[in-house]
């Protein structure tokens, strides 16, 4: 199948706006965060990732992958790889080592997601509360029982 990425704005999300959550559309242009969307030849988008760049209390510029989704009659098909690999360059062109991605244990599909995210060079270790705190804001709603964190260096 052949796409293309693109970095969207939310005009751009159309009817894809329903099928994302809340968050990811409101995020959309927004300071600090991206996203990128994947578009069939069709010119229908048929993915979307978005990801966030800040940075830390202690002046270290961080990375977390916010969202990635792709239509359902459109996965395996390297869509969102390229989209994934898309973030990381402008990850990397921001001067941030890593990127960084927590996964809540509750989601439905946690194994098929962890397994996409360490074909394409993550590792998942225990959550450091300090940078999870920083990003999230609301530390009381998150303990490390219930999320996992992953790390990629994209410096490499």
């Amino acid at each position: 199948m052949r796409f293309s990425i693109y970095t969207l704005k939310k005009k751009d999300l159309g009817s894809f706006e329903e099928k994302l959550p809340k968050y990811v559309f409101d995020n959309c242009e927004k300071k600090g965060f991206f996203t990128i969307g994947a578009v069939g030849s069709d010119g229908n988008l048929i993915g979307v990732t978005q990801f966030y760049i800040g940075i830390l209390k202690d002046n270290e510029f961080i990375s977390d992958i916010i969202y990635v989704y792709v239509k359902e009659e459109y996965r395996r098909n390297g869509a969102a790889g390229r989209m994934l690999w898309k973030s990381h360059n402008i990850i990397k062109k921001s001067g941030v080592k890593k990127s960084l991605v927590f996964l809540k244990d509750n989601l439905n599909e946690k194994m098929y997601i962890k397994e996409f995210f360490e074909n394409n060079g993550y590792l998942f270790m225990k959550v450091e509360n300090g940078i999870i705190n920083e990003i999230f804001d609301f530390p009381k709603k998150i303990t490390s029982r219930k999320i996992e964190q992953g790390v990629c260096w994209v410096d490499i």
